[in-house]
């Protein structure tokens, strides 16, 4: 019950942002769409860790939340995955979804945003 009841949030409002954006452009939107793919060793923190962000044809990959924010010319230190996902939003993109998997010792994360095309 709880699943569908977040389904139908995150439909909703993909919806109304989408009614938004038809009355801004007079058009249906065209979106381009990003990932973020988050992977840690929960077993041994600090080892075997990956963050990327991929939008288009372009990848920015990095071991901690400091290093890929530096990459993705980011402001501040000492960032954390929600800091990361917040500056995302400030520079339109919104999220859409989201996953998340434990595997004996791993965890693997994804983040999915999208934005209109300009």
């Amino acid at each position: 019950m709880k699943s569908w009841t977040i389904c139908f949030l995150i439909a909703a409002l993909s919806l109304s942002g989408l009614t938004g954006i038809q009355a801004q452009h007079g058009t249906s939107p065209k979106w381009e769409y990003a990932e973020l793919y988050v992977f840690n060793r929960t077993s041994s923190p600090g080892e075997l860790e990956e963050r990327r962000f991929t939008f288009g044809k372009t990848q920015v990959t990095a071991p901690c939340w400091d290093d890929l924010a530096k990459r993705l010319r980011m402001d501040g230190k000492d960032l954390t995955e929600l800091d990361v996902i917040n500056q995302l939003g400030d520079r339109g993109w919104e999220l859409v979804t989201s996953t998340i998997s434990d595997y004996d010792g791993f965890q693997i994360k994804y983040f999915y945003f999208k934005k209109a095309k300009r």
